[in-house]
């Protein structure tokens, strides 16, 4: 450890006279080529020519105050007039991209109402005519259900419309909406057995039998319809009658 730092206090040192060596020769330089001439040549001119070695000295040393006064001056206001510049250079370029930012933003804002308006025109249109198409081919019940299932699937997504539905009962129903021939087939099938068995049917009353839908299928099948107003279950112990108001009335059961 002591040899470490006694290495290195003698590197210091050295280095230390090498500095000094070269400041003094370099100020042995100065003094031997401009000092000592300098001194000679004064001395030299005052006693050759006093007076006009007594003017030029007096007046460089008047004259040395200002000359160092305007060179600090300008320095001065070269660096003013360079901080000024880019300060002022900040100042207008942060302006103009303000000023352009500005409209790029308002730009922007007007694009994004013209989008949102074009898309739905767009949405509307395709909309509509998707409508159109379905009432055309499907009748304007089952075709307006339909688009409405296809709104609604679109809007909340298949995944949820899945879950939604995923009722098999409900499925069965829905079918049984998509498919007003099957229903016709099945009221013509139940009014024969009916009559088959003496019974009287009428516009305004349906007898429903044991094989027959049970109430909610009979009441959603009704739903929207103008035929039926009324159904009556065949009377037996402990069974119970519900009747039926027009359509989107309520069910009341009588316990």
């Amino acid at each position: 450890m002591a040899d470490a730092n006694s290495n290195r206090h003698e590197k210091l040192h050295t280095y230390f006279e090498r500095s000094a060596a070269a400041v003094t020769q370099s100020f042995d330089r100065l003094d031997r080529n401009f000092i000592q001439p300098g001194i000679t040549l004064v001395a030299v001119s005052f006693v050759e020519r006093p007076i006009r070695t007594a003017f030029l000295s007096t007046f460089a040393a008047l004259s040395l105050l200002p000359v160092l006064s305007f060179v600090g001056f300008s320095i001065f206001a070269v660096g003013a007039c360079t901080f000024f510049a880019l300060a002022a250079a900040l100042v207008v370029s942060s302006a103009a991209i303000a000023f352009v930012g500005f409209w790029l933003g308002v730009t922007l804002t007007i694009l994004l109402f013209v989008s949102l308006f074009l898309t739905s025109a767009v949405i509307s249109t395709y909309l509509f005519f998707r409508y159109v198409t379905l009432v055309r081919t499907d009748g304007p019940r089952d075709g307006s259900v339909q688009w409405a299932r296809e709104v609604r699937r679109r809007v909340r997504g298949a995944r949820q419309e899945a879950t939604h539905e995923g009722k098999p009962h409900s499925e069965e129903v829905d079918s049984a909406k998509q498919d007003p021939a099957a229903d016709d087939q099945a009221k013509v099938e139940m009014q024969d057995d009916l009559k088959s068995e003496g019974s009287v049917v009428d516009d305004a009353t349906v007898f429903i039998g044991e094989d027959s839908p049970d109430r909610r299928d009979s009441y959603k099948e009704m739903d929207g319809r103008d035929s039926p107003v009324f159904v009556k279950r065949e009377m037996e112990p402990g069974v119970t009658t519900v009747e039926v108001t027009p359509p989107n009335g309520q069910v009341v059961d009588a316990f």
